[in-house]
């Protein structure tokens, strides 16, 4: 599974409809391909590393929040333990994932239980298969069909399980308000546990 696109509505400050996208598009030379891109499929490159750059208060922060709920949700199909509201965000996802493009379309609300989760209301799968020919236009609405979900779920656990079925290893997002310590204890914690290298 790979994430190729996130668009929010009424996350934190962030403006309507805003969005990341990680495929690239444009013309790519092989310069490109060796060293910034990583092709998940024939022809379907997304880049290695992004940077978000922007003056203080501009929602760097922000942006790397929704990402850390995207892959919480893609990962472990649960969206818990944050630091912000839930409360009618509107989240769609696209993401690749044996040779479909799926997309995922979600309305969070905050859980009434102590103890912050979301809630996944509205929730709606489609899938179209990848053609390297279709690229350009990876995102319209064109060859998408919904994906139907059997069974039932806890209110706070995705319908993306059925799609996935397991749980993956995702992206780990530390921040740095004020944990001191504690933020340097989960980072050595977790280089040990998925056994990454010191050098880094």
């Amino acid at each position: 599974m790979k994430l190729l696109r996130v668009k929010a509505n009424h996350f934190k400050n962030c403006s309507d409809e805003f969005e990341i996208d990680f495929v690239a598009r444009s013309k790519k030379t092989s310069e490109d391909k060796e060293y910034e891109l990583q092709e998940i499929a024939d022809e379907l490159y997304v880049y290695n590393t992004i940077a978000v750059v922007g003056k203080n208060a501009s929602g760097k922060t922000t942006a790397v929040e929704l990402l850390d709920a995207c892959f919480s949700i893609l990962g472990d199909f649960r969206l818990e333990a944050k630091s912000y509201s839930f409360d009618n965000v509107e989240l769609l996802m696209d993401f690749y994932h044996d040779k479909y493009i799926y997309r995922y379309e979600t309305t969070l609300k905050n859980s009434d239980s102590i103890g912050t989760k979301a809630i996944f209301t509205n929730q709606k799968i489609q899938r179209k298969l990848y053609y390297k020919s279709h690229i350009k236009e990876i995102y319209n609405e064109k060859g998408f069909s919904e994906v139907i979900v059997s069974g039932e779920l806890p209110e706070d656990t995705s319908d993306i399980f059925f799609v996935l079925k397991k749980k993956a290893t995702r992206a780990v997002y530390f921040d740095s308000f004020g944990k001191g310590v504690d933020t340097y204890r989960l980072l050595f914690a977790t280089l040990k546990d998925f056994n990454i290298s010191t050098d880094i």
